[in-house]
């Protein structure tokens, strides 16, 4: 009789819980529904508002909604006004549903089912580019380096041999091995289509696997639903959004320089070096991952005790960083050396990354969380090597951040499509900062 006396108030508790859990279940579906209805009434009836104001010759209208001052063709208005208004509309509705499900049946998720259901989301909302092909950088970037790998059956000895984009040939990146991958998919896919399809099936992985990493970075210091929160933030940015649904370099150089730091922060050094290498061997920035592997392992030498100091995992990684230099005088070598819009010397790119806003809040985010550690050792509240295994986590993150921005000050390059390799660690400092200020607990013991 006690024990069910006692057994009462768990039930109740279970009880309790379950019928939360199902009025946030049937609310959900009912919101769903209701942005499901309006979104579906937009794309059904915005045409016909289109045609009727065209066929009115309503032009002051139309100009006005699209931003334009000429008159222009029916086609011109119903694609301008889609991207406008009724594609960002649409990103917005589906991503507040996406949001509203993933805090409803995802809070406690483990991160590969974040990434499956992040990759269900991708592919719903954006199956109709499935079959889009290259445009823009990536057809003359490393489709040009692939389909002339395809053409002649692999032959990477006179590949390396023919004229470089500085010339006018199609050799774009002659080190990196996405263009080799493109070309064996090419040779295997049993038409162009199916290509096309395989490649934004891999970038919504990709994606998908950048935001489960992100989140599973933020869980090591924060809880699940804010740490949900950061990597909800990551997947609306329109930079992600957009190279989400492109095939291009970026994504992938993205995931595995993510990994790379993922597993040092695990302290997997070796995994941590072969993805950072992988990342490196896909495009030329993965060196900051490789250089953060090396700093990372530095940092983890001196920081532990003698006992467990392990010396190898400081030189492999250093090997390493030797290798990024040489893979870069090879490809100068062979491309015919730098030219001015893409160059590597000193403080060629510093005129770029000083006129970019974020680089200057970073700059002081970082200062401030340097002055932190400071007054926590000056404090004696904490050993050095204590603060450097406490912090290790975000330091690694932001120090990401920071390596990006000074190997870009030497670059004479910055492209919107750079920044995604970025975007991940300059985010985290923002919501790390954020953290610690506005938790009083994490803020004042550290």
């Amino acid at each position: 009789m006690l024990l069910v006396k006692n057994c009462q108030p768990a039930s109740n508790l279970a009880a309790s819980i379950f019928m939360l859990n199902e009025k946030k279940s049937i609310s959900f579906w009912l919101i769903s529904l209701a942005l499901l209805t309006f979104l579906f009434l937009i794309q059904s009836f915005y045409p016909k508002y289109i045609d009727q104001l065209y066929s009115q010759k309503s032009f002051a209208v139309l100009n006005h909604l699209t931003l334009s001052h000429d008159e222009h063709s029916l086609e011109y208005y119903r694609g301008k006004i889609n991207d406008l208004l009724i594609g960002p509309v649409y990103s917005f509705i589906t991503g507040v549903i996406f949001f509203l499900f993933a805090f409803v049946y995802l809070r406690g998720a483990k991160g590969w089912h974040i990434g499956i259901a992040v990759f269900v989301y991708l592919f719903l909302t954006r199956r109709n580019i499935l079959t889009f092909p290259p445009y823009g950088d990536a057809l003359v970037g490393p489709f040009s380096d692939a389909i002339w790998l395809l053409r002649h059956q692999f032959n990477y000895p006179a590949y390396w041999q023919v004229d470089s984009f500085l010339t006018g040939g199609p050799q774009v990146y002659p080190t990196s091995i996405y263009p080799g991958f493109l070309a064996v998919l090419m040779k295997v896919a049993p038409s162009a289509k199916v290509f096309l399809i395989i490649m934004h099936l891999l970038s919504f992985a990709m994606a998908a696997g950048v935001i489960a990493l992100f989140r599973a970075v933020l869980q090591r210091i924060m809880d699940q639903d804010l740490a949900l929160i950061g990597s909800f933030l990551l997947l609306s940015h329109p930079l992600f959004q957009s190279m989400s649904e492109l095939i291009n370099m970026e994504m992938p150089s993205v995931l595995f320089a993510l990994l790379a730091i993922f597993a040092l922060i695990n302290q997997r050094m070796y995994w941590a070096c072969c993805m950072a290498f992988i990342s490196l061997m896909i495009k030329g920035p993965g060196a900051i991952a490789c250089l953060c592997v090396f700093l990372g392992s530095v940092i983890l030498y001196f920081a532990q005790s003698k006992g467990e100091r392990k010396w190898l995992p400081m030189v492999v990684s250093g090997i390493l960083c030797v290798f990024v230099l040489i893979k870069m005088k090879v490809r100068n070598a062979i491309i015919g050396g730098n030219v001015s819009h893409n160059n590597i010397s000193f403080l060629s790119g510093w005129y770029l990354v000083k006129d970019k806003l974020y680089f200057w809040i970073f700059l002081l985010i970082a200062l401030g969380l340097c002055l932190r550690l400071g007054y926590v050792y000056w404090k004696r509240e904490k050993g050095m090597r204590q603060i450097f295994m406490d912090y290790f986590t975000p330091g690694m993150m932001v120090l990401t951040a920071g390596l990006w921005f000074l190997v870009h000050a030497n670059f004479s390059a910055l492209i919107y499509r750079y920044e995604l390799l970025l975007l991940p660690f300059l985010l985290f400092t923002f919501i790390y900062i954020f953290y610690l200020v506005f938790n009083n607990s994490g803020f004042l013991k550290g």
